[in-house]
């Protein structure tokens, strides 16, 4: 491993420079020589975990943002259905006007296709895609603390 030079603050490494930095002895700077100095160590876990977090919050998003495929066994309301946050915010919205009169008896899908729906219907609807939002979340989470649950499957099926 050639020398690099670290500028450490508060034991921590702060930028690395592949290269002697003139002079060596400048204060703040620490040379390290070996893989596995400690300083060195936690600095590539840190890279590496950093790096580990975006891809997972880039496939977290990802996901949200394909949506949900709902297969009905009695209904022509097949589509993919929404699942962002702003997805969830409008169907919990939704979910609120189906136990009244005001409920509009109908709901667009991913692919702005207008269906026709009661509310029945739409509480089934509501609850495939909110369980599969917090299934999605969860995985989400335990990845970040470091397991690596399987994402849920993108597929619901409703028999209403």
């Amino acid at each position: 491993m050639a020398n690099h030079y670290t500028i450490v603050q508060g034991g921590a490494v702060v930028t690395v420079f592949g290269g002697p930095q003139n002079p060596v002895g400048l204060p703040g700077y620490t040379v390290i020589t070996s893989d596995t100095d400690p300083l060195w160590v936690a600095w590539l876990a840190s890279q590496s975990a950093a790096s580990t977090e975006a891809t997972i919050t880039a496939a977290y998003s990802n996901i949200r943002t394909a949506g949900l495929e709902v297969t009905w066994t009695t209904s022509s309301l097949n589509g993919t259905y929404g699942t962002t946050t702003a997805d969830q915010l409008n169907l919990n919205s939704w979910m609120l006007l189906a136990g009244t009169n005001d409920f509009p008896g109908f709901y667009y899908d991913d692919d702005a296709v207008r269906h026709t729906i009661t509310a029945a219907q739409f509480q089934a609807l509501y609850n495939a895609v909110t369980t599969y939002i917090a299934n999605v979340i969860d995985v989400y989470q335990k990845r970040l603390a470091g397991t690596s649950p399987p994402w849920p499957t993108a597929t619901a099926s409703i028999n209403l």
